[in-house]
């Protein structure tokens, strides 16, 4: 599901706005057929933002370059899903996350069973954010996420 048509960039913010909702509207009739599905039990939702480039490519302000550094994620998981730690993925939540765990995470997920040679090992620096807590003493260097990239001090849940 790609999100490119909720980035409408027009002077007139009405139908910058309108956009968006369509966008809701269609994100929220997707969710509700996934979730209503036979094997919804076995499925696992990930939805991510970037946040784009806000009014345009020249509006890079304080406030949307700190966006730009923290995506929103949301990961909709069933309740009855197995070897996933509610401790650990309420916990994760305030911790200092990135790409590499997210894709840890959905590698976990897929559990291959004999991958191949030219796909890479996980690493033991990222952290599969479903059934391990991440530290809370770790930093960006930690997380292998670049210094100009990271905002660890303006983290907010």
């Amino acid at each position: 599901l790609n999100v490119l048509a909720a980035h409408v960039y027009d002077a007139d913010w009405s139908k910058v706005f309108l956009a968006a909702e369509r966008y809701d509207d269609h994100l929220s009739a997707f969710l509700e057929r996934m979730i209503m599905r036979d094997d919804f039990d076995n499925t696992v939702i990930i939805m991510r933002s970037d946040h784009g480039l806000q009014r345009g490519p020249s509006a890079m302000n304080y406030n949307l370059q700190v966006e730009h550094t923290q995506p929103w994620t949301e990961i909709l998981v069933p309740e009855m899903f197995p070897s996933v730690s509610k401790q650990a993925l309420f916990k994760n939540q305030y911790r200092l996350t990135s790409g590499f765990d997210l894709y840890h995470t959905l590698r976990s997920l897929m559990e291959i069973k004999n991958p191949p040679k030219s796909l890479p090992p996980l690493s033991n620096w990222s952290y599969n954010l479903l059934s391990t807590t991440v530290p809370t003493e770790r930093t960006c260097r930690d997380a292998k996420v670049d210094d100009d990239l990271c905002r660890q001090k303006s983290i907010i849940p």
